[in-house]
């Protein structure tokens, strides 16, 4: 009897390393990778500087809006609006008088992503200012100012 166990474990360790030797064989497995690229967009803020204006002049003077820049994400849609500055009318003022001013700008951009230098590219929005003539009659001398808020919805 003593034959029949040394036989039947000598049996039972061949099929142990016979199944171990299928159990080595390549599994597969996947692996699922995912982003969600969300859109962004970035503002530098700029100046409107229309400098020294003279009302003997003669002409209108109109300025476009210097480091004013829009960075968005590739396709992203964005309309801009603003709150036609502090009063809500463009003008500006010196804490007493006041200079009526207008402003014009591209109200519907698509953003430009990144550039082939790894910086992403500023989406035009040609943002500018004109003081007329007509504004300027009767305006007494001094320095005036004025914030306009842009919005950006996208």
């Amino acid at each position: 009897m003593k034959k029949y166990l040394v036989l039947l474990a000598a049996v039972m360790m061949v099929i142990a390393m016979v199944s171990g030797a299928f159990a080595a064989s390549p599994t597969n497995v996947d692996v699922t990778a995912s982003a969600t690229v969300t859109s962004n967009c970035e503002v530098t803020p700029g100046t409107l500087a229309f400098g020294s204006v003279d009302a003997d002049h003669g002409s209108s003077y109109t300025v476009t809006a210097a480091g004013l820049s829009i960075k968005c994400t590739t396709g992203t849609a964005v309309i801009v609006s603003d709150n036609n500055g502090v009063r809500g009318d463009n003008t500006m003022t010196d804490g007493t008088h006041f200079l009526p001013y207008s402003t014009t700008y591209n109200p519907s951009l698509t953003g430009g992503g990144t550039g082939t230098s790894g910086t992403e590219l500023a989406t035009a929005l040609g943002f500018t200012g004109t003081i007329t003539m007509a504004n300027l009659s009767g305006v007494v001398a001094g320095v005036y100012g004025d914030t306009i808020q842009l919005t950006l919805t996208y």
